[in-house]
């Protein structure tokens, strides 16, 4: 048995992208079906152990939904399909302790162009684009679809569902993170209002750059040092 899953306020090593599911079915399905439920009673178990809120768990009926899920897992196609599956039950508990994040073999090939989009007042704004893209994608345009889709309701189908998180806020937050991830050397739409009023249509390709430069600079995020 491979060794997939972790306890509850650490990691279950799973995590869902952007679907391209032509490009998903050349991963194969490696995860053996005794393993596919295994792993979902796992994830099952840790949440229904483990859950910080039980005023939260008693508006879920979490047995049911495990229940749901079983043949979701059992028809899986790749090993990306299931990865998904699992990450969106996680995240149907709206809890941040227990979450799927995907393993390395996965994230590798999964990638975000380097820019930066942040809700403002209800409205989603380039706050920081590298310097290759910046005369493209200036920093301050608002960003109107994704994909040919309005933008907060790709966020709704799209992203926020395999988001674990107890908060809006911090939900919103990781999923504008993951907004532009897809497979590595696929294209990405955006449509987007300049700040000097130009409405944009642009195609970005998901390449791994060789150096981000940013247009603002990034803080340099230090581990945090407790002096008792």
């Amino acid at each position: 048995m491979r060794s997939c899953f972790i306890a509850s306020g650490f990691v279950v090593m799973l995590m869902m992208s952007s679907a391209e599911s032509i490009i998903a079915q050349n991963y194969p399905m490696d995860i053996s079906q005794q393993e596919k439920l295994y792993g979902l009673s796992v994830v099952w178990q840790e949440v229904n152990a483990k859950f910080a809120s039980h005023e939260k768990m008693s508006m879920i009926d979490w047995d049911s939904l495990y229940m749901a899920y079983i043949p979701l897992v059992i028809k899986s196609t790749n090993d990306h399909d299931y990865y998904m599956l699992l990450q969106r039950f996680a995240a149907s508990a709206r809890d941040a302790n227990t979450f799927v994040a995907m393993p390395a073999a996965l994230t590798d090939s999964i990638l975000s162009p380097p820019v930066v989009i942040k809700e403002i007042r209800g409205r989603f704004y380039i706050t920081n684009v590298d310097r290759q893209l910046s005369g493209r994608l200036p920093i301050g345009s608002e960003v109107v679809r994704v994909n040919g889709f309005e933008i907060r309701s790709y966020l709704h189908s799209e992203v926020l569902p395999y988001i674990s998180s107890g908060t809006l806020h911090h939900m919103m937050a990781a999923a504008l993170e993951r907004l532009l991830d897809g497979w590595i050397n696929t294209t990405l739409l955006l449509n987007y209002v300049t700040p000097d009023g130009r409405i944009m249509n642009e195609m970005f390709t998901r390449a791994r750059p060789v150096r981000v430069n940013w247009v603002r600079m990034m803080p340099d995020e230090k581990p945090v040092t407790l002096e008792w």
